[in-house]
């Protein structure tokens, strides 16, 4: 016995007690694995001047879908439907480097005030490595109600991070008259230009910080259904895009502070013992209406100009998840 390790003794210890008896404390940490898909689309906007919702660029990239790997720590109440308690949560996801799809990037460079749609481009898209990471820090307060119902209250820290390139695909222009102007605009039957090579890059970078509640039910000792949902104006982010252009790359970045994050999903449990439970999610997020000023500055160039109140960026990502949770 003494030539085994004293953390295989642990895992011996943890696996040998049977649940239920009096060494199962009322609170304890468990781990989950996890994997899954994001579906959806980031939003790049840029606008024609401050004060104003008119758009002078849109670019949306894809999501198509984000294939990610995850885990989850937490501590909190072993049977929240009978004990309540303080409960903390850390929980991150990594998406891996694939291809997600596509980028669309609209331009309105009407002249003379004019709204019609003038540059329409279309390129792949593929998520850089380290281009996608959801990390949470969450705590907070577990009440049990009559059985079998409780209900959490608590605070989300959350950092998101999404990062493409994109090559390749086709540009799509509207003809320029003889005064370098867009004077007609675009369809679909002008001539597709192919592209070859790099095009743009892009990441958005986000900080929220979001109270949120969450209500369980326990239909059975195997079986339970929770649904939660989070909303914050609390919001911060620095997003970057650089232009390919033929000569130099143009660097953007946009600083965005307020709008609107707004989570809300559901969670099924099937637990086969007290030991272990096998879980399905799907959620909604979205972030929208956040707004800042954009920094423009070209390669060739040690300079940025300032553009206040010209940048916009968002998401809406649904995630779709299996894991499974191990308790200690």
């Amino acid at each position: 016995m003494k030539n085994i390790p004293a953390f295989a003794v642990l895992v011996i210890m943890f696996v040998l007690i049977p649940p239920g008896t009096e060494a199962e404390s009322a609170f304890g940490f468990s781990i989950e694995p996890s994997f899954g898909i994001l579906l959806g689309k980031a939003e790049e906007i840029v606008y024609k001047k401050p004060d104003s919702d008119a758009l002078l660029s849109q670019l949306l990239w894809e999501l198509r879908p984000l294939v990610y790997a995850g885990m989850d720590l937490e501590f909190g109440p072993r049977r929240p439907w009978i004990k309540s308690g303080f409960f903390a949560e850390a929980a991150i996801k990594y998406g891996l480097p694939l291809k997600t799809g596509s980028i669309e990037d609209r331009d309105w460079q009407a002249p003379g005030g004019q709204t019609y749609l003038t540059n329409f481009s279309k390129h792949d898209s593929y998520l850089e490595k380290n281009g996608a990471i959801f990390a949470d820090l969450s705590a907070g307060y577990s009440w049990a109600l009559p059985w079998p119902i409780y209900i959490r209250a608590f605070a989300d820290f959350s950092y998101i991070r999404l990062a493409w390139n994109s090559r390749d695909g086709y540009i799509q222009y509207a003809p320029l008259n003889e005064h370098y102007e867009y004077d007609e605009p675009w369809n679909e039957n002008l001539p597709k230009i192919p592209h070859n090579g790099p095009a743009i890059n892009y990441q958005q970078n986000w900080l929220l910080l979001s109270p949120g509640l969450l209500f369980g039910f326990q239909g059975s000792e195997h079986f339970s259904i929770s649904v939660f949902a989070l909303v914050t104006p609390l919001i911060r982010s620095v997003n970057i895009d650089e232009h390919m252009a033929s000569q130099k790359i143009v660097r953007y970045e946009d600083y965005l502070y307020g709008g609107v994050a707004l989570k809300y999903g559901t969670e099924i449990s099937f637990s086969p013992s007290r030991r272990w439970e096998f879980l399905f999610a799907a959620d909604l997020q979205r972030i929208n209406g956040s707004r800042g000023s954009t920094y423009e500055k070209a390669s060739t160039s040690s300079y940025y100009s300032e553009h206040p109140d010209g940048g916009g960026g968002g998401f809406m990502i649904v995630n779709l998840g299996l894991s499974a949770k191990l308790h200690f």
